[in-house]
């Protein structure tokens, strides 16, 4: 659907870039869901299925870098190595502040899911996550979020993250 309405406005580039980053997406999106559907009805995922999402970062990337790379056309530099962002997602002109989400460096996550009836750990990593306020003049960009997530300096995590973060550096030496 997104694809058919960017066509219908006219809004696809030229060279095809867009119209095939979609086509991927959605290949993407289509092994995701019956790699879930398969593991939900107890099913075991392909081999083929399971090297996929081997490199899954590595296929999500492509969707979030501008079409054009050069810095020139994205108003400053791109750093494919930092993925730490923030976006201003309200406004508040009566009390001039904005409302700021972010994702800060990535927590380390351990799930445990059968395979061949047998329970197996695995490890992997899901964003932190921040959400705060700011007065309107002060809105942030990433390179500013950058220098500061993770300092002393920085937001602390909203408390509701706490129910299901450990900081388990306090659990284990």
């Amino acid at each position: 659907m997104t694809k058919a309405g960017l066509k219908e406005r006219d809004l696809l580039d030229s060279n095809g870039e867009l119209d095939k980053r979609l086509d991927e997406l959605a290949r993407l999106l289509e092994i995701c869901k019956s790699a879930s559907e398969k593991e939900l009805s107890g099913e075991r995922i392909s081999k083929e299925e399971n090297d996929y999402f081997k490199d899954f970062d590595k296929m999500l990337r492509q969707f979030y870098y501008p079409l054009d790379s050069t810095s020139e056309s994205r108003g400053g530099q791109w750093d494919e190595d930092r993925d730490e962002l923030v976006a201003d997602v309200h406004t508040d002109r009566l009390s001039n502040t904005c409302l700021e989400e972010a994702v800060g460096k990535p927590l380390e996550i351990f799930v445990i899911a059968p395979i061949d009836g047998k329970p197996v750990l695995f490890r992997g990593g899901a964003y932190s996550y921040y959400e705060f306020t700011k007065p309107i003049s002060e809105r942030m960009t990433d390179e500013q979020w950058q220098r500061i997530v993770g300092t002393r300096s920085g937001p602390d995590r909203p408390i509701w993250t706490k129910s299901f973060s450990l900081n388990l550096t306090h659990i284990i030496p």
